[in-house]
Parts: structure tokens; sequence; C-alpha cells
């Protein structure tokens, strides 16, 4: 059987296209509740024209809402079951109430100490050298607002930058809640924080006690806990994908892409229905737009894809080639591109934004035999096929199980046989 499901999924299941459509789109992130919000409520476009409430209600009576892929991370929390927890003050608008919150990502490493010849675990940096991340809450939409950083004494900056953002999309903060961590921090010991001087000419402040945090930063707190979920499914989906060994990746350096799956968790979050107005998403009741899923592209996250590389584009090439990655997420500041991570002829990790992309898929296809490369290209050479073709046909690891160099990895446009398939989603808007 070679279907899209077969070399996606890496099992032999026999379901439908419309069912294939439903599982690569659960896999962006996307919860099933979110999808059929989205459907239900037409709250987003860009969504696949066959996938409708019909579909989703047969396929949740099939397999159920969350596959088992979908569990790796999803934690089982007791809440508020003794009803201990006080009741928040409901909030009617966008900006009544922004909370806020440093957040930090235990993945770590183990080296060996050169002088005393132990063992010891580090905290893994991103590769842009982000240590940790700040995150705030809109209470009304829950849309999220988040930025990476190397230090949290800085907090008086990240808090203007957040009421600033907030200013400059047209909100108004009435009151800017956040525990000790950020209303505290800061370079100098005073009587008053420096940060607390700047928000209480803008707007009320509410500082959080530590026994305070499941009433005056409750909000956060499940924010912060909803992010490190989604990135840690990510993780967790990647590392236990079985063609994971073909692609060149080491763990550590798949680790250390959190600082782009943190933004990815952020957008994927923002897209689900806004709690207040549940007919709405998040997107749409703060910016009172719908969101485009044809500019924000989201994908199946570590879906395998190939980018076109640009001639002469911080690149030592004299041609156009294109080059195998993993998306990690749509970018978010170019409408409809997408962030892939590519490894250099160096085997170090590149991040690059492109719009460019093609073949989609887990690297359940991928072939590596090189003589069945060689055979098809003939093939295809011979008979002059027109069909198109998947990235089966592109080489991606030699017999002897070892990565392959970068001059294999990449293929030129012009001799490529490879032309867009993307049967569980579009790759092009």
């Amino acid at each position: 059987m070679n279907n899209t499901a077969t070399r996606y999924f890496n099992s032999k299941v026999n379901v439908s296209n419309n069912e294939e459509r439903i599982m690569a789109t659960l896999l962006t992130g996307l919860s099933f509740r979110d999808i059929y919000h989205m459907i239900k409520y037409n709250c987003a476009k860009g969504l696949p024209r066959d996938i409708t409430i019909q579909s989703l209600n047969s396929f949740q009576h099939k397999y159920g809402s969350t596959p088992d892929v979908l569990q790796l991370a999803v934690p089982n929390l007791a809440g508020n079951t003794k009803g201990y927890m006080a009741p928040i003050e409901k909030v009617t608008e966008v900006g009544q109430r922004v909370e806020a919150d440093f957040m930090q990502f235990d993945f770590n490493d183990t080296t060996v100490d050169v002088k005393t010849q132990q063992k010891k675990t580090i905290k893994l940096t991103s590769h842009g050298g982000a240590t940790g991340a700040y995150l705030s809450v809109d209470v009304y939409s829950g849309l999220l607002h988040g930025r990476l950083i190397v230090s949290v004494s800085e907090s008086v900056q990240r808090v203007k930058e957040t009421i600033e953002t907030y200013q400059r999309d047209g909100h108004k903060v009435k009151l800017f809640a956040a525990d000790m961590g950020v209303l505290i921090q800061g370079k100098f010991s005073v009587a008053t924080p420096e940060v607390q001087e700047y928000v209480r000419k803008i707007c009320k402040i509410e500082c959080s006690e530590p026994y305070q945090h499941n009433y005056g930063t409750s909000h956060i707190e499940r924010s912060v806990r909803s992010v490190s979920e989604l990135v840690r499914f990510a993780i967790l989906y990647v590392l236990n994908n079985p063609n994971l060994k073909f692609m060149g990746f080491t763990k550590v350096q798949l680790l250390r892409l959190w600082g782009e799956l943190f933004v990815w968790a952020l957008t994927v979050i923002n897209l689900k229905p806004c709690a207040s107005c549940p007919s709405k998403t998040k997107y749409e009741v703060y910016y009172n737009k719908q969101p485009d899923l044809r500019e924000i592209r989201l994908l199946p996250i570590f879906a395998v894809l190939y980018v076109l590389r640009r001639k002469g584009n911080d690149l030592d090439s004299n041609r156009d080639f294109w080059q195998r990655g993993f998306y990690i997420g749509p970018s978010a500041v170019v409408p409809g591109a997408v962030r892939v991570a590519v490894l250099t002829k160096t085997k170090l990790v590149q991040v690059i934004t492109s719009s460019e992309i093609k073949a989609v898929s887990d690297g359940g296809d991928l072939n590596s035999y090189s003589h069945i490369v060689t055979a098809v290209n003939k093939i295809i050479q011979e008979d002059n096929v027109t069909e198109t073709h998947d990235s089966s046909d592109v080489l991606v690891q030699e017999e002897d199980g070892a990565p392959l160099d970068d001059s294999v990895n990449r293929i030129e446009p012009s001799k490529s046989p490879l032309k867009p398939n993307i049967a569980a989603i579009s790759a092009k808007p």
C-alpha cells in the first residue's frame, strides 16, 4: 500500500484521504477541539476544504480525538478537584488584566569534566544562546506574547515591551499582574524596584506572593504549562521518529531547538478557541480579524521537507539547490514562510526562513539505498515520466548507514525529479 498515510505515519493504515488530512492537521499542534471550533464557527481561513463537521465526527467515532502520538507529553493533572481555589475576577475586555512570568525549559546534556573526570549535567541553551523565555498573557482573549531571553535581570525592559505591544495593537493595559520574579528583579537593590515604578505610572499593579500563584497569576501559570507541554511533545515526537537516523541531526542539536519551538508553541496556542468567546479564536479576539492559515503556515511539526536555497545568499555555492531539513514552525515576520532547520557542511544547525518548499513528509518514504535511487532516476529519464513523484526518489543515506555529506544533501532544481506532492497538507498557499 503506497499512499500518504503509509509514508507519513509509518504504519499501514487503511484510511481515506480525508482522514489523512485530519491526522496530519492534528500533528500541527492544534487539538481536535481547536479544529472542530474553527470549522463550526468558520473562525479561520485556509483549512483543507474537505475537513467538515461530518468528517470530524466520523474521525472521532473511529479513532478518538487524541491519537496515541498526540499523547506523548500530556500529564495527568488533578486540577481544582477540592474546590480550594478562589474565583478569579471576571474580565470583559482585552488589556483589563495582563499576567507575565519567566519560564525555563529543562533540556539537559551530560558532559565530562576534564579535571575531575566526573560527569556533570549542564542546561542546554537555544541555538541563539537563550537560556529562558519571558511570557505574558491577556486574560480576556488568552493571547500569548513571548520573547527569548539570556538573563532575567532585565525585567524592566521586558515589561516595557509588553505594555508598548498592547498600545501598538490598540489596547490599554489596566492591570499588570506578576510574581516577585518579574516585579522585584533588577540590577540594583532599592526600596522600590524600577519595574514597579514604571508600571504604576501606567496602570495598576498586582504582585503575587509564592503561595498565591493559584489565584494571583493562575492564567500565566497555566500558559507556561501549556507552552512547555507543546514543546515537550514536539521534542518527543521527533526523537521517537524511526527515520531520524537518516537526517544527520544529533539529539543535542534537536534539544537546542527549544527556542524555535517556543515561538511555534505560541503561534499554535494563539489559534485555539477563546474561553471568553468560544466562537472565535484567541487571535481574532485580540487582533479583531480572523487568522489566515495560508499566511500562518502550519505543517506537522518536525516534518521533513526540501527548501530552495538560492546561490550567493550567504552560501558557498554558485547554483540553486534543494536542501533537506526539519520544519520547526511558521515565520513570525514573513507571511506564508516557514522556519526550517538544516545542517551545514560542518554539520552545524542553521535555521532559515523560506516560502519555497516541497515534498513534505516525516521522512518515512526516504530511500536509504543508492542503487535504487540511481535506477529510479534512469527510468524517469528514459520514460520521460511527467507524473508527480514524492521524496522517495531522493538519496538520504549511504548503504553503510553513515549520513551523507552536504553535497548529496543538495539537489539541483533543474535535475531533481521531485515536484510538489503533498496529499496531507498543501505546501503552497
